[in-house]
C-alpha cells in the first residue's frame, strides 16, 4: 500500500518545478525511498546479533549498544545520502547532458542528506517508542 501511495505522489510531485529545472533529482528519488528500509534492516540486524550474543540483558549495557548503533546508523545516513547526490548528479549530467554548478550540487546533497537524517531519526522515534513500551 506504501509504494502504491509513493508511486501517485511521486505523479503529483513530477510536473513540480525543483524536478523539472533539476533533472537529477528524478534519479535520486528512489534511491532516496529504499534508504529508510535498508537502514531499518541494518539496524534490526546488528540489535538481534546483539540481543544473542546478552548483550541487551542489562539496563546499562542495552543503552549503550542501542546509542552506539544509532549513532553508526546516522553515519550511514550521511554517507549514503551524499553517495547518492553525487552519484544522481553524475548520472543526470550524463544522462541530460546539463553540466551542474556548484549552487545545484550543493542543492541536490543538502536534500538529499536532510532527507537521509530524517528517516534516521523517524525511525528512531518509532524504535524508541518500540522500546519503551
Amino acid at each position: 500500500m506504501g509504494s502504491a501511495v509513493t508511486g501517485w505522489l511521486f505523479s503529483v510531485v513530477q510536473s513540480w518545478t525543483v524536478f523539472r529545472e533539476t533533472p537529477a533529482f528524478f534519479i535520486l528519488v528512489p534511491i532516496l525511498f529504499n534508504l529508510k528500509g535498508n537502514l531499518e534492516m541494518n539496524l534490526a540486524s546488528r540489535l538481534s546479533t546483539a540481543a544473542n550474543l546478552g548483550l541487551l540483558s542489562s539496563h546499562r549495557s542495552r543503552w549503550k549498544v542501542v546509542s552506539g548503533n544509532l549513532a553508526l546508523l546516522q553515519v550511514q545516513a550521511l554517507v549514503v545520502g551524499t553517495v547518492a547526490a553525487v552519484q544522481s548528479m553524475i548520472l543526470g549530467s550524463i544522462e541530460h547532458s546539463i553540466w551542474n554548478d556548484f549552487s545545484t550540487g550543493l542543492f541536490i546533497t543538502t536534500a538529499s542528506v536532510s532527507t537521509a537524517a530524517l528517516a534516521r531519526y523517524s525511525m528512531q522515534a518509532c524504535d524508541f517508542q518500540y522500546n519503551s513500551n
